[in-house]
């Protein structure tokens, strides 16, 4: 299968609005049947890179599939914490998280040449990716990880950050400033608070039913399409792929970006 999609794809400015997932995370839905069907319904696929989870296997079968459907990757690297999935903030020096996201990014990297895929931006997991956004120091690595790879041949990897934080903000005025672009990313199957930052899991309308993700979706296409000037807040819009209504979640929002937009097929 092909998509209108190619590697060359900017995820800055597309002409509609991409639906992406976080993707080869847990071993039982790499390898059994929900996961084929998620990326399937996909234009952007998140891969993890084996810090907060995935390894050399998962991440060469997930990016097969994203290959052989027309998806374009992301690499997905988080703390190096798989016991807490990422999702706990590690007290590592700046050296020390530099070291471990270029190795998980360089291996995705590595792995996606093999298989005959590029990778076209990076996306921060779990604790990661507020922390860039709330601490400067860590913002900083994320753009020391960017230059490390434009130094070895790489293009410039953009960040795929929450839509939530204006471009104004300090950490995002940090990453401006080191010539880190920055695609906004908002959420299918996440409730919000008034700011537009994620609930906290747990919380009442953390997470979403299908039902609720759908009218969800038709919002953030309706936000989409009426921010035609300028620069849009954001241009791709995420299912968590561990979540147990993933795939259905997906193909709701599929099914609601198909209509407005026209078939990706």
């Amino acid at each position: 299968m092909t998509t209108s999609l190619s590697p060359s794809t900017s995820l800055a400015r597309p002409a509609r609005l991409l639906l992406n997932a976080d993707v080869g995370e847990v071993d039982a839905l790499v390898h059994g049947d929900d996961e084929p069907r998620l990326i399937a319904l996909l234009d952007v696929a998140n891969v993890a890179c084996g810090g907060h989870a995935g390894d050399d296997r998962t991440m060469r079968v997930t990016l097969a599939r994203c290959r052989d459907e027309g998806v374009l990757v992301v690499a997905h690297p988080g703390y190096p914490d798989r016991e807490g999935f990422g999702r706990r903030r590690l007290a590592l020096s700046p050296d020390e998280l530099l070291r471990s996201l270029l190795a998980q990014v360089t291996t995705l990297i590595a792995h996606a040449a093999e298989v005959g895929v590029a990778v076209v931006a990076l996306k921060p997991h779990g604790a990661l990716y507020h922390a860039v956004d709330d601490d400067p120091a860590t913002a900083a690595v994320l753009a020391d990880v960017v230059d490390a790879l434009a130094a070895t041949g790489h293009r410039p990897l953009p960040l795929v950050l929450s839509a939530a934080y204006p471009a104004t903000s300090p950490c995002r005025c940090l990453l401006s400033a080191r010539g880190v672009a920055v695609t906004g990313e908002v959420f299918v199957d996440r409730g919000v608070d008034g700011a537009g930052h994620l609930l906290p899991r747990g919380t009442p309308g953390a997470l979403l039913s299908v039902g609720e993700a759908t009218t969800t979706t038709s919002g953030l296409v309706a936000r989409f399409v009426a921010h035609t000037g300028g620069e849009r807040r954001f241009t791709t819009a995420c299912v968590h792929g561990d979540g147990h209504e993933a795939v259905a979640i997906a193909s709701s929002a599929r099914a609601v970006l198909d209509r407005v937009f026209g078939p990706r097929r």
